[in-house]
């Protein structure tokens, strides 16, 4: 005979509790407080809840349910808040495979002048039943939020950038020793990757500095931060300075421009010499920028005081201030733009190129670089960096010889000497007609001797810039004198003279 049995487990009382343990302050005006609740019977759903809560001063915006993805409704006293499950589906026995719990979120607002507690006990009603049972809370947790004045200040701000995963210590004084919050922890918050938001909470009043430091960065001190009680200090933001860029470096190395997070320079392994720091940021262009605006291949903007320029803030390994830099070979250049502002300025996308400032001769030295439309960019292959860059709309474009629209040599005349910082030289910046897959640039002397060539075979090269040290491809220096350049790519060449005086 076969005997079927079957177990019942026993029902227990619901759980009700704030989970973690929450704790509102006066230094906030709205929050959150999260609720657990656990359904004890084993067969029977919970259709109402009611939850014991001071609504005048806490006042509940929203309440949302884990376990229903909703926002549920509700009606509240003076003194309770009453949640009606049924209305989006009952909270279900613990046999469900969610074992009858879900977490509350309550939203509220509040404003307090004092310390106070806001109970919530709570009591259910099960599905087919009109009485109310009494819920109990679990070991260790509570069923009340207090509502404290805070004894102590909150820091909020931005470091840039987030993708360097920065790290914020809170240090005591003038000293390098990380300040504890009122719960003995050390002050230190792993700032957001995304857009570097960071929080530094339970700050004792008093005066502090703030230590920034992340990957390929320097770490960077900002002093005179006070904090008060039961204040936020807002707006403490930071932009981190560029860690050197390293010759040696077998991996691709970069600079983001911490006022778009999008512009770019790209630096491959191996074409540096020397160890310096370049940090990009976005500035209003200077007068004498301004009035130089228009005229040649650039295209006279609608206006010229809403014109900006992107800043290149160079240092050596010594932290000195470095005007330009020449590359051992192509870094890309990417610089983004605002396609409204362009469109206001009457010029197209199309149109767009790269120009920097000569600051020897006052004037924008065209670059060129290809424009994608998608993305809102130009992009450039350059072996010098120069101190200020911008995007202007061009116009009249047109071949000087087949295959060409612009070939500048920078300077004429040249003299090479030795330093510890490099060499001055000569820079040669050509533009294509159109896109070329490998182009070359040789240096003969008048005799027809080769002395120096560079060959570029990447692909996809809208325009060229190299510099000349005055050595040979042996890296000896040549003698002065006059010396013929010649430009090939996509069959076309260029040919012009170069001096150079020792």
């Amino acid at each position: 005979m076969n005997v079927n049995l079957y177990f019942k487990s026993p029902q227990e009382p619901t759980e009700a509790y704030v989970y973690n343990k929450k704790i509102l302050y006066s230094i906030d005006h709205y929050n959150e407080i999260m609720y657990k609740v656990k359904n004890g019977m084993y067969d029977i759903g919970i259709q109402k809840i009611q939850i014991e809560f001071n609504t005048t001063n806490l006042m509940i915006t929203n309440i949302y349910s884990d376990y229903h993805h909703a926002f549920l409704p509700y009606t509240t006293t003076p003194s309770n808040v009453l949640i009606n499950f049924a209305a989006v589906g009952l909270l279900p026995s613990r046999q469900d495979i969610s074992k009858g719990e879900t977490t509350l979120h309550f939203y509220v607002v509040y404003t307090n002048s004092t310390s106070w507690t806001n109970d919530m006990a709570a009591k259910v009603q099960y599905d087919g039943n009109l009485e109310w049972a009494a819920t109990k809370v679990y070991t260790g947790e509570w069923d009340y939020t207090p509502v404290l004045l805070a004894d102590f200040g909150r820091i909020i701000g931005y470091v840039l950038p987030g993708s360097a995963n920065p790290t914020v210590k809170l240090l005591m004084g003038f000293t390098n020793e990380v300040m504890t919050n009122k719960f003995g922890e050390l002050i230190t918050a792993a700032a957001n990757s995304a857009n570097g938001y960071y929080v530094l909470d339970y700050v004792p009043p008093g005066a502090y500095q703030i230590n920034f430091s992340g990957d390929l960065y320097k770490s960077s001190i900002l002093s005179n931060i006070n904090v008060v009680i039961n204040q936020i200090t807002n707006g403490v933001n930071y932009k981190m300075k560029k860690d050197s860029f390293n010759p040696n470096s077998t991996v691709v190395q970069q600079s983001l421009c911490l006022d778009d997070l999008h512009s770019v320079l790209i630096v491959p392994p191996g074409i540096l010499r020397y160890y310096f720091a370049v940090d990009m940021w976005i500035s209003n262009i200077n007068e004498q920028q301004r009035t130089e605006v228009g005229g040649g291949y650039i295209q006279t903007p609608a206006d010229r005081n809403n014109l900006e320029v992107f800043y290149f803030d160079m240092s050596d390994i010594d932290g000195d201030d470095v005007n330009a830099q020449e590359i051992w070979g192509n870094l890309t250049l990417k610089l983004f733009y605002n396609e409204t502002n362009i469109a206001a300025q009457g010029w197209s996308e199309n149109s767009l190129a790269i120009y920097y400032w000569r600051e020897m001769t006052g004037e924008w030295m065209r670059i060129g670089g290809k424009v994608n439309a998608l993305e809102n960019s130009v992009t450039a292959q350059v072996s010098y960096i120069h101190q200020y860059y911008a995007i202007f709309g061009e116009t009249g474009i047109k071949e000087i010889v087949p295959g060409f629209v612009n070939v500048t040599v920078d300077p004429k005349i040249f003299t090479p000497f030795s330093t510890e910082k490099g060499y001055k030289n000569m820079k040669l910046s050509v533009g294509f007609a159109k896109e070329v897959a490998k182009y070359e640039i040789k240096i003969y002397a008048l005799s027809g001797e080769l002395v120096r060539s560079f060959v570029f075979d990447g692909g996809g090269y809208t325009q060229a810039e190299v510099f000349w040290d005055g050595t040979d491809d042996e890296g000896y220096p040549v003698k002065s004198g006059v010396f013929v350049y010649r430009v090939t790519a996509d069959g076309n060449t260029y040919s012009g003279t170069i001096v150079l005086a020792r």
